[in-house]
């Protein structure tokens, strides 16, 4: 995982294939029916925490869960020093 943040606040996020599947798999906290368990994730946020762009294996327009998105970043943000 990697977390970028910018000048302005703004958040970019890229998760591997492997952090992804981490996260859908999690024990005791499974994601089940994943969307996107394996494939790599890339957002952008806004300093409000705006989803700005995402790219699902590099794909603007690839079929995924928004609620599982937004779970996902939610869960990688909280420890980072860019939560939003």
């Amino acid at each position: 995982m990697r977390v970028k943040t910018d000048l302005y606040g703004g958040v970019r996020v890229v998760l591997s294939p492997t952090d992804t599947a981490e996260w859908a798999n999690r024990p005791g906290q499974r994601w089940r029916g994943s969307t996107l368990c394996g494939r790599e994730v890339y957002a952008e946020l806004s300093p409000s925490g705006e989803l700005l762009e995402t790219r699902i294996d590099g794909s603007f327009h690839a079929d995924y869960s928004d609620c599982e998105l937004r779970a996902m970043l939610d869960d990688c943000l909280a420890g980072s020093e860019a939560a939003i």
